[in-house]
């Protein structure tokens, strides 16, 4: 029996949303050990075939621990992108997600970010132009500062400064994140006991 039904992919994919790209030049992040819970991924039913679209979309939202909060990264718009790339061996594939991002100029701020966020885990959610969501992190695995080209003040007076960072994260299975973003950017409160 199969985990998943099958279905036909026709050329209209999402309602004629189109595929338009690029990605918003805002994301969000925050510390992976910041967060209380994360969304579910879908699981099989091994007795009832679940339809493809809900195998490929998370359930449920990522919420902050009590006092904490994600916080938002705007950058250069053009200057950004995200790509989910298969990677691994027949029978052993999982997925690597990278996100590129551009800020033109260099600051106190900026550098401070790259001091924070370097070797420590943390997840970002990455907005498509379509309104598509993206995860990067869950509860085991984190999304990590890998690079990019660094921090560069070019030669000429025409040329822009500007840091190009890279992070990366590994996952099993790639799906789009439906959550709410909102009440991540607020101070979590504890949940009230009865």
């Amino acid at each position: 029996m199969s985990c998943i039904n099958l279905t036909d992919i026709d050329h209209s994919l999402d309602c004629n949303k189109g595929a338009s790209g690029g990605i918003v030049p805002r994301v969000i992040f925050g510390y992976h050990e910041d967060v209380d819970t994360w969304p579910d991924e879908p699981k099989p039913d091994m007795t009832v075939p679940v339809e493809m679209e809900k195998m490929g979309a998370l359930i449920g939202d990522v919420i902050m621990k009590p006092g904490k909060r994600a916080f938002f990264f705007d950058f250069t718009e053009d200057v950004g992108n995200f790509t989910i790339a298969p990677q691994g061996e027949k029978y052993a594939i999982s997925f690597l997600s990278t996100l590129n991002i551009t800020k033109y100029g260099i600051s106190k701020k900026l550098l401070g970010f790259q001091n924070a966020a370097a070797n420590r885990k943390l997840f970002f959610i990455v907005e498509d132009e379509l309104g598509n969501r993206y995860l990067m992190g869950d509860m085991r695995r984190g999304a990590y500062f890998t690079g990019g080209d660094g921090n560069q003040t070019n030669s000429t007076f025409t040329e822009f400064n500007q840091s190009v960072m890279q992070f990366t994260y590994n996952s099993r299975r790639v799906f789009m994140y439906c959550g709410e973003t909102d009440e991540l950017l607020q101070i979590a409160t504890p949940t009230p006991t009865p």
